[in-house]
This record gives structure tokens, C-alpha cells and sequence, in this order.
């Protein structure tokens, strides 16, 4: 009696589909991030004052008109009254005095620094996001959609949207030095993240939200509990009763 043949050959939907894991991205190609960003938005440099806001906050600014002076930098707000607080944004006002002293009320030199500084936070989200998707390219692409999409040309363009670029950079900046001290639990990352935090609300208001982002972060890594968070969120806390 003839034994069958059990080597029948397997249908294609059996098939095991094997997949080649993506390959790492070169580490030149981190340096690309912020020249595309430079790159795509350098005719901004030729752009002027538009007087929709950066009359009052530059043309106008007593600071560059009557001389520097910290009451008016941390004593007044945006638009420098003293009587009345409405946006309260003293690391905008002081990096406005930065470029008056370097090139006076030339538009590019305001221009030029937006622009650093826009490049620079391509690069500070593709930090953030190898966080997330530390293998593959995602968080290349992912950085790279940051300069490339129509919701970003005028936080460059626009001189007086330079509290929402260093909210950016020290928001960003804040979450990496936050989930630096959830890894190593190191009194200089606490203090980093705390410094931030207080830089980013000196930039704009809104900084209050990095609260409960920092906390879904925290939730996210996996380690938030009460104890993890008591020494960090008490500095915390000081900083926004203080603001």
C-alpha cells in the first residue's frame, strides 16, 4: 500500500509574509531638518514690518525708543502698560531688544531670528517624537510635515508670533528634560524641566497647558504616580502661583 504524500504544497494565503524592517535613516539626515526649514522659508528675510502688531511691540517699544530698562521688560506686558495686564510676555519683549541691539530696526535681523528659531524647533520635534517612534523614519517625516504644512508660514512670517516660536522651543524642550527625569529620576533633569516650564510662560501665556500634557506624557511613559509626581509638580506649581 502507497504511503500519500504529505508535502502537499501550501495555499498562498498560508504564506507567511516576510517584511525587511525599514533601515535607520543616516545621522546626516537629522541635520537636513532644519535646513529644509531654513531653506523654505528664507525669502522671509526680504519681508518688512507689516504694522499689525510689531508696530506697537517693536516701532514703538520703549525699550528700543527710551533705553533698556527691566520694569519695562518684566513690569508691563506685550504692549507695555503698566496698569493693565493682557499678554505678558517678557522673554518676547527682551529678544526684541536682542535684535534691536544687533541690527537696530532693520526688519531682517527680527526676520532672521523667527527663522533660527523656527528651524531650530524642527529639529527640538524630532527629538520629541524619536521618543515615540524610536525605530523607522516616522519621526524623520513627522518633523519634516512640520515645516512643509500651510499652518506653520506665519509663525515665521509674522514678527509678533515670536512668543508661539519660543513657546515651541522651550515647551519642547520641557517635555524631553521631563521624560529625561521619568528614565533617570536625576535632580538636574526635574530642575530642567522646571526651568523650561518657567521660560515657556514668560514666552506666552498658554504654557499653562504643558501641565496637563506633561501629565498624559508622564502616563504615556508608564511611570506617573503620586509619589513620582509630588517633588516635580510642587516646583511646578510654585511656578504658575508665581506667574
Amino acid at each position: 500500500m502507497s504511503k500519500k504524500n504529505t508535502n502537499k504544497p501550501q495555499p498562498a494565503s498560508a504564506a507567511k509574509i516576510v517584511t525587511k524592517p525599514m533601515p535607520e535613516l543616516p545621522s546626516w539626515a537629522v541635520y537636513f531638518l532644519p535646513l529644509m526649514s531654513f531653506v523654505a522659508y528664507i525669502q522671509t528675510l526680504g519681508f518688512g514690518f507689516v504694522h499689525h502688531d510689531d508696530d506697537k511691540m517693536i516701532l514703538e517699544n520703549p525699550i528700543l525708543t527710551k533705553g533698556f530698562s527691566w520694569h519695562n521688560v518684566f513690569g508691563t506686558d506685550a504692549w507695555f502698560m503698566e496698569k493693565s495686564i493682557e499678554l505678558y510676555r517678557p522673554w518676547q519683549t527682551l529678544t526684541y531688544y536682542l535684535d534691536y541691539s544687533l541690527g537696530g530696526l532693520s526688519p531682517m535681523v527680527y526676520h532672521l531670528h523667527n527663522l533660527l528659531l523656527f528651524s531650530l524647533n524642527t529639529w527640538l520635534l524630532y527629538l520629541l517624537l524619536q521618543r515615540i517612534f524610536p525605530k523607522g523614519r516616522t519621526a524623520f517625516w513627522g518633523a519634516l510635515l512640520y515645516p512643509m504644512m500651510q499652518l506653520t508660514p506665519h509663525v515665521v512670517a509674522w514678527l509678533p508670533a515670536r512668543g508661539d516660536l519660543y513657546l515651541f522651543t522651550f515647551g519642547v524642550t520641557y517635555l524631553l528634560c521631563l521624560d529625561n527625569f521619568v528614565t533617570h529620576r536625576s535632580a538636574k533633569w526635574a530642575i530642567s524641566a522646571v526651568s523650561m516650564f518657567v521660560l515657556a510662560l514668560l514666552a506666552k501665556e498658554s504654557a499653562v497647558m504643558l501641565l496637563p500634557i506633561g501629565l498624559f506624557w508622564w502616563h504615556f511613559r508608564g511611570e506617573f504616580n503620586t509619589k513620582n509626581v509630588a517633588p516635580i509638580g510642587g516646583l511646578l506649581a510654585v511656578s504658575v502661583a508665581l506667574f
